[in-house]
């Protein structure tokens, strides 16, 4: 459920619904479609992609699965109440923050990934939102390795145009200067 969440961007009911038949495996596509019984959010069918990684554990699920089991999670196999408590014992034995909701939070880290190499409209249709103020608003959000990603590249930038000027050392501003940018917005 947790790997659904976090590589196919799937709500906790729509990871626990997907049925073995919703997926393409040639074309590396999952459907999100309404059962009988079950209904998903919006009552929207959407398809969302399937990466390398889920891939794999899809396969696996699927070499492990009953024979006549038509879920890929087995309707028996998951206490609802006891993800969060077990998802606790994981984030503990790895050595990470526990997040309040963990496949909520697993969810928005598939989309903000998506967000980084996809254009909006189509985070938008993956996430299954209605409208991109949503997906924006409560979705989106700047994880720390971006900030480390973007400090590298300021450092290494840095580190060329020093070179590029034959110097050692980044020249500091000096109390005029810091004021001078202070007074000028910068």
């Amino acid at each position: 459920m947790l790997a659904l969440a976090r590589w196919a961007g799937l709500r906790r009911g729509e990871a626990l619904n997907l049925e073995w038949h919703n997926i393409d495996w040639e074309h590396h596509r999952l459907r999100v479609i309404s059962r009988e019984d079950w209904d998903v959010k919006d009552k929207e069918v959407r398809v969302v992609p399937i990466c390398p990684e889920l891939n794999d554990l899809l396969l696996s699920a699927l070499d492990g699965a009953a024979e006549r089991q038509t879920r890929v999670i087995a309707p028996d196999s998951v206490v609802i109440k006891n993800v969060s408590r077990d998802f606790d014992a994981l984030c503990r034995r790895a050595g990470v923050a526990r997040y309040a909701k963990p496949v909520h939070a697993l969810r928005k880290s598939c989309i903000t990934d998506w967000a980084g190499c996809q254009p909006a409209h189509v985070v938008r249709e993956w996430a299954g939102h209605s409208d991109m103020d949503t997906t924006d608003r409560y979705y989106l959000k700047v994880s720390e390795a971006e900030y480390e990603k973007a400090a590298a590249q300021s450092a290494s930038g840095l580190a060329e145009k020093l070179a590029k000027n034959g110097q050692n050392e980044p020249v500091r501003p000096d109390n005029e200067n810091r004021r001078q940018c202070e007074t000028d917005g910068g």
